[in-house]
Order: structure tokens, then sequence, then C-alpha cells
């Protein structure tokens, strides 16, 4: 009997541990040496979610540079030298994948940002700083009119205005500018939450985008085979484009991060490789049918 129970506890474990959480797409940016140019950024994830960067305007590649701690970050927006703020207009590129598209009802997003200039925005109230941009989602930060951060979870139905394609409005950033940041946005399948520097600074529980619902795939301008983009907005050329430094670059699909992961990552206790997760409510109904199994066997 002894060895049944040991049996179903090795089960349990490897059914708990394959329903937590899925890092999907997770930048590091240590495959480079500071002031090299990138050009393709690996994914440290699984899914093999390996970006190319983009330089559209030819000034220049996103270069590696110094992060918040030891380790390495990209820089966007700069001219070769990595001097002159908005010198330059380039940004990641990640191929669409089932991983990023179907992020499912949980799912956390997270990096390290700093912004250095929104003034190459032209002034437009719309021409907000991307970070991640396709036809699922977006993360805007504030813009030279709008203190504000904004999160776009968008419907089938991308049109402005339509109740599934609205605005986010999340907590302000621009006081941030020119300093590290740390953000992240969890959605545990009841209530969407902002932390910036590891603390809670935004919730809402009217949030109910169905993340598994398509967007991505329908067949409009820019959407079915568009990719993601980080550090640019995803529609034209010239659009949302991002001044500053990024690092751990992250996405998690289905599953949520809880506000201690969240504080680990932000403490550097953890990395996104490594930071625990909440079990799905599926695996949560198995443990519990097991400890009354092996109450019953006792």
């Amino acid at each position: 009997m002894r060895v049944r129970v040991l049996l179903f506890l090795l089960a349990i474990f490897v059914i708990a541990t394959s329903a937590q959480a899925e890092l999907a797409l997770w930048y590091d940016f240590e495959e480079g040496t500071i002031g090299a140019d990138a050009t393709t950024v690996p994914d440290q994830s699984s899914y093999g979610n390996d970006g190319v960067t983009e330089d559209i305007w030819s000034y220049g590649l996103p270069k590696y540079t110094a992060s918040h701690d030891s380790s390495n970050a990209l820089l966007f927006g700069y001219d070769s030298t990595m001097t002159t703020a908005g010198g330059g207009w380039n940004n990641i590129s990640v191929p669409k994948s089932d991983s990023i598209n179907h992020i499912g009802q949980q799912w956390a997003m997270g990096m390290w940002i700093r912004c250095d200039d929104v003034a190459g925005y032209e002034g437009t109230y719309g021409n907000y700083p991307r970070i991640l941009s396709c036809p699922n989602y977006e993360i805007e930060l504030h813009a030279p009119s709008d203190t504000a951060s904004y999160f776009w979870p968008w419907d089938e139905d991308p049109t402005w205005g339509n109740p599934g394609s609205w605005d986010m409005t999340t907590a302000p950033t621009a006081s941030y500018e020119g300093s590290w940041m740390h953000m992240m946005l969890t959605f545990d399948g009841d209530t969407f939450t902002q932390y910036i520097n590891g603390s809670p600074v935004f919730t809402a529980t009217d949030f109910a985008h169905p993340f598994d619902d398509g967007t991505w795939d329908q067949d409009l301008p820019y959407w079915t085979d568009s990719p993601l983009k980080i550090a640019k907005g995803l529609s034209t050329d010239s659009y949302g484009w991002f001044i500053g430094a990024l690092d751990d670059v992250a996405i998690w699909e289905n599953c949520y991060l809880d506000s201690d992961a969240v504080s680990d990552l932000y403490n550097g206790y953890e990395t996104p490789g490594t930071v625990g997760t909440i079990p799905e409510p599926m695996t949560l109904v198995l443990l519990g049918l097991g400890g009354v199994f092996l109450r019953k066997r006792g």
C-alpha cells in the first residue's frame, strides 16, 4: 500500500507541476556585451519565442547597456553613440505563436523599464510609448499630454470604442521617467493588478477580456500574421516608439503571479525563470482529491 501511495503522490506532483504557470517568453538580454548591437534576441523560456531586432529608419540597432543591477539591458531609440535620445528608432519583433497569442484566463506580464524621454512622440495625445504591442494586448506608458499608463485588451472587433476594445487607465508612470521601474501586470481570473516596484498601485475587478478568443487571428490589416512588437507600436513604422532601456521582459500564460512572487522579482530574489507560481484551479482540485484519498487510505 505504501508503494501505491507514493506513486499516487508522484502522479499528483507531476500533474501539479505541469499545470502550473508557464513562462511563455523571457528576454534577459545577457547574450551580448555592453555597447554591442543586438540582432537575434533569444527567448529564455521553453517556447522558443526568439525575437529579431529591427532598425526601421537605418539609424542603428538596439544596443546592450547596463541594467538596474549588474546585468545587461537593451537600449532603444538612441543614436549609434548611445548618447542622443530620439536619435534612432528600433525595436524587437517576435513572430506570432500560440504561446503568446492564447495566454489564457490567468496571465502575467512584467519587465524592468527605464523610459528616458517621451518628447519624440510629436506631442500628440495618442502617441504613447509602447512596451508590448500585438493584436491581442498592448502596454503603453505616459505621453507628453497624459501622465497615465494604459493596458489595451483588444477584442475580436478592434474598432476603437467597441466595448471589448477599451483602454484600461492604470497608475501614472511619468514620475519614474529617467529612472528604472519594475512593472508587472497580472490577472488571476477575477482581478487585474498593476504593480510598480513590487507594490500594487492599481486594481480592477471588471476586467473580462477573453484572451482565448482568436483576436490575433482576425483577417484585418496588421492582424493575422502580425508579430508581437517590443518597444514600438504595432500598426505603422512611426507609431509608439519607446526611448529608453528594457530588461527581463516576460510573459506568463495560463497563470498569474501573486504579490509575494512579484515582490521577489522586484527585489532580485527570483528571476522570471525561477519565480514560483500559483497552480491552476484544476490542479487545486486534483490536490484536494488526493488529500481525501490519502485520508481514506489511512
